[in-house]
């Protein structure tokens, strides 16, 4: 295959950002232009708008700091030391809004059509040697920056451009699969939080019974109880072995799962952690092993986010952990939570980082009927539905990385990679 070593300022430049004032930042959704942060961006690349803060901007800006739908921009700051998601890119979407370019962020400009597909060039940018190079020349220790100048600098070899188009097409084609199963994934989980609240917010089918009066939750139908959630479930923390000990991590099996873990992944179903701790590890720290279909939600610094293993898991001390029994199901405590998480982070406290107490935690009241398994039965279906796409998108997800590095550098024919991806779409 004929390939062609061109520097990236050949073919693109790279445009800063405008810095937008911070006092015409609105999280209302009133239709007013989106300013694109950093925290927008998804760790595997792309924009996760439906799942992250949006401020809107009702200040007035240069209008060339418009974006369109299909441009690129690349992220140009990272606030870990590894610079993992450094130079990570994302296409503006085509949904009817209009997105502002924010600093700290580069715009893809396309000088040679000719010689660069914009499609290929977007996967080049999530290859682990273009990552590797930006931070190899990046500034800074904690937080690390680099420049349109050093992005432009980045060297490789290229395809003719009729095989980028097709390079960009195969990887696009699994992308979009990705991106129906979120969306399928966002619609089940929003019925099923319709339906808890039918339930248990707005007592939609105990309209017939009769009311009291309950102290900690106020008008609730007789056939409830109030508990509190320390009481309903069993609820862990969560240790870290001593890195000083290689015994504790070296060749460990259990999953050992980190805040991280999570944000990065986005779902609500995990299955594997980045990090594993042994026997020993467990053993020797303040870490808890808990069942496969346990709720994990995070406690410290980062409040919230929460998901649920599908295998046998630890974690470290950033996490409040709920177990299910026969009457509180993972279904059910996840959706509690959800509708909980503003008195949840009301509790939280700390000087350093904003920590969720779990003697306050347990406190937190609950409702106890056994109605509750009635509406276990009603969800079910729904996160079963959930569970499916989710692993999906894992299986979608391996096939796209294990073809990327392969398809950049010309180690697999086209048509190999092509009848992988017929393949794995044909399953879902």
């Amino acid at each position: 295959m004929t390939r062609s070593i061109l520097k990236l300022s050949e073919v693109i430049k790279i445009h800063h950002g405008w810095p937008f004032k911070s006092e015409y930042f609105s999280e209302e959704q009133n239709g007013n232009p989106v300013v694109v942060n950093i925290g927008n961006f998804r760790y595997d690349g792309g924009f996760r708008f439906e799942t992250t803060k949006i401020k809107e901007y009702t200040g007035q800006y240069p209008k060339e700091y418009e974006l369109i739908p299909s441009d690129i921009l690349l992220v140009m700051t990272c606030q870990t030391a590894g610079g993992e998601i450094l130079g990570i890119p994302g296409r503006i979407p085509d949904d009817g809004r209009k997105y502002l370019h924010n600093q700290r962020l580069g715009k893809v400009e396309v000088l040679r059509s000719d010689l660069i597909d914009k499609s290929y060039l977007y996967w080049l940018f999530l290859s682990k040697d273009f990552n590797n190079f930006l931070f190899q020349s990046a500034s800074g220790t904690k937080i690390l920056h680099t420049a349109p100048t050093r992005i432009e600098e980045y060297t490789t070899s290229f395809p003719k451009i009729e095989v980028q188009k097709q390079i960009g097409n195969i990887l696009d084609s699994l992308n979009a699969k990705i991106e129906i199963n979120r969306r399928m994934i966002e619609t089940l989980e929003q019925m099923a939080l319709t339906l808890y609240k039918h339930w248990f917010v707005e007592f939609g089918p105990f309209q017939e019974e009769e009311f009291h009066e309950i102290e900690e939750v106020g008008t609730i139908p007789a056939c409830f109880e109030v508990t509190n959630i320390g009481s309903a479930v069993k609820v862990l923390g969560g240790g870290t072995p001593s890195t000083k000990v290689n015994e504790y991590w070296e060749n460990g099996e259990i999953n050992w799962f980190s805040p991280t873990d999570l944000t990065s992944s986005k779902t609500l179903f995990v299955n594997k952690s980045a990090k594993k701790i042994t026997e020993m590890g467990l053993n020797e720290s303040s870490a808890k092993m808990f069942p496969a279909y346990s709720v994990m939600m995070t406690s410290r610094a980062t409040i919230g986010v929460i998901a649920i293993n599908q295998e046998p898991a630890a974690t470290n001390q950033g996490f409040i952990i709920l177990i299910p029994n026969e009457r509180y199901s993972a279904w059910y405590l996840f959706l509690w939570l959800k509708f909980n998480m503003e008195k949840i982070r009301s509790i939280s406290n700390g000087s350093t980082f904003l920590e969720v107490n779990r003697s306050n935690f347990k406190a937190l009241p609950i409702l106890n009927s056994e109605r509750v398994q009635e509406f276990n039965k009603k969800v079910e279906p729904l996160f079963a539905q959930i569970k499916l796409l989710t692993n999906e998108i894992e299986t979608l997800m391996n096939t796209r990385d294990y073809l990327l590095p392969r398809l950049l550098s010309g180690e697999i024919e086209l048509k190999a990679a092509e009848e992988q991806v017929e393949e794995v779409l044909s399953v879902g």
